[in-house]
């Protein structure tokens, strides 16, 4: 489906510009859950993203003045999203999980595990943290689940094991991107 550019000459800012898209994916019928789980949202994350605002781009800033080039940026990108089918996340190289960003490719699954709630609140009341020495994160892709239990238990040597090499370098690029090499190693192993 080609995204119509029609009213796009109305389209002065970024909420806007946001609106425009939830419209088009809306119309699309794209699936949601890498991430967001609604048309608006997720085209809020792609046009911040093509517009290189943040994430969490306060609503003072949400009648921020898009230019012509600008538009043509955010809609390319809307584009690819309802052609591709692709996950927001795949196409930004960027996720979230446990509050923490994480890069991603496709040599990765997007996280989106119910895992997140347990390591947010530190597997209380069953653990507490200053208990937890060693963590293992097998099958690891990107390394989410294991860097963000690192966070939730600062005490504890984790290591992260994939048999996929490309999936270990994107875990070893969240590793450092965390800034947690001494605590966190990716180890490539056929379950450990």
């Amino acid at each position: 489906m080609q995204i119509a550019e029609t009213n796009l000459g109305l389209i002065k800012n970024v909420q806007e510009m946001i609106d425009w898209g939830a419209e088009h994916f809306q119309a699309s019928g794209l699936f949601y859950g890498h991430g967001t789980d609604n048309a608006q949202d997720e085209a809020a994350w792609l046009v911040l993203h093509a517009l290189s605002l943040p994430i969490d781009l306060s609503a003072d800033y949400q009648g921020y003045l898009i230019s012509r080039e600008q538009q043509e940026q955010v809609v390319k990108l809307l584009q690819t999203r309802i052609e591709t089918r692709k996950p927001a996340a795949y196409l930004t190289g960027e996720t979230w999980f446990c509050g923490l960003s994480f890069k991603v490719n496709e040599s990765v699954l997007v996280p989106r595990s119910p895992i997140a709630e347990l390591i947010e609140t530190g597997f209380s009341p069953w653990l507490a943290p200053e208990s937890v020495h060693q963590v293992l994160d097998l099958c690891t892709g990107s390394g989410c689940i294991g860097i963000a239990s690192a966070y939730a238990f600062p005490e504890a040597q984790v290591d992260l094991s994939d048999i996929s090499r490309p999936a270990l370098e994107v875990a070893q690029q969240n590793i450092t991107e965390h800034g947690l090499a001494h605590r966190v190693t990716a180890i490539e192993s056929d379950v450990f």
